[in-house]
């Protein structure tokens, strides 16, 4: 299969031990990565130091350490880091999730099966505590015309599973510093710009869903960074007027008027699926 390269960048607020688990879930993989590119943003706490050091120290020649000066947020660690790839595909990867030992062969595989698209995720499972207890699932679309409906209300993939061509990424202008939407710019300017993207049917990752996630996921800044992406949509024509005005309104509920404890009970009850197909371990 085609080599590729992950991506993960890592901030002083992850946990060494969590980072360590997310590492070696990619080393082992069926499939191993030719690359592994960690990007430091910002300054790192010395426990955390200490994973990225031991890692790089161990195979020099896998992983490429990038280290920013200061905390700049996700969008320009990515931005940073995918030139830093010298693979044409690069899977991404969070610094405390932990991906499945099939995810890229599963992947892969699919990638070669439709050699335009210019993304593939997967589906996640969510836990709290113990990776072994899922909590629930997040389900995206699979086929890139149901893909291409779902970007106009939800995100259509889940950005930790996603496996990209990063020459199609350089050419849409780069991962953009938009908190929380990273990825989901991304997407819109792939459809945008004509491209496609697929989704496998299989759980890629295991995702950590912390009490946290719920209040980030909500407030004023968060939802000006909604609008924000409800107007890219909207100029790229990938929604109507209609549309527009009508996700403005649910997200303004979901993310302003709904307190952090309504939006987990809203999350876990009607966004998150109860089964989904897994394979390989984590």
């Amino acid at each position: 299969m085609e080599p590729y390269s992950v991506l993960m960048p890592v901030c002083y607020k992850e946990k060494a031990a969590n980072l360590r688990l997310s590492i070696q879930s990619m080393l082992d993989q069926t499939v191993p990565p030719e690359q592994f590119v960690l990007v430091c943003d910002g300054l790192l706490t010395e426990e955390l130091d200490a994973v990225v050091t031991e890692f790089a120290e161990a195979d020099p020649a896998l992983f490429t350490v990038v280290r920013m000066k200061k905390n700049r947020g996700i969008g320009v660690a990515l931005n940073t880091g995918i030139r830093y790839c010298r693979n044409e595909l690069v899977a991404r990867m969070d610094a405390d999730d932990i991906s499945v030992s099939e995810r890229m062969a599963l992947q892969l595989a699919e990638l070669e099966k439709y050699p335009d698209v210019s993304a593939v995720g997967g589906q996640i499972a969510e836990f709290c505590d113990e990776p072994t207890e899922i909590t629930g699932y997040r389900k995206v679309p699979v086929a890139e015309n149901e893909v291409g409906k779902y970007i106009r209300f939800r995100n259509p993939m889940n950005h930790v599973s996603v496996v990209l061509r990063k020459s199609h990424v350089l050419a849409v202008g780069n991962y953009q510093d938009v908190p929380g939407f990273e990825d989901y710019f991304l997407w819109a300017s792939f459809i945008a710009n004509g491209n496609t993207l697929r989704n496998v049917e299989q759980v890629c990752c295991v995702v950590r869903a912390d009490s946290g996630m719920y209040s980030r996921r909500g407030g004023l800044r968060y939802f000006q960074n909604t609008m924000r992406i409800e107007r890219f949509l909207l100029e790229r024509k990938i929604i109507s007027r209609w549309e527009f005005w009508c996700n403005v309104m649910i997200r303004f509920g979901g993310t302003v008027v709904l307190p952090p404890e309504l939006r987990k009970l809203v999350f876990l009850c009607v966004l998150r699926k109860r089964k989904l197909q897994t394979q390989g371990k984590f």
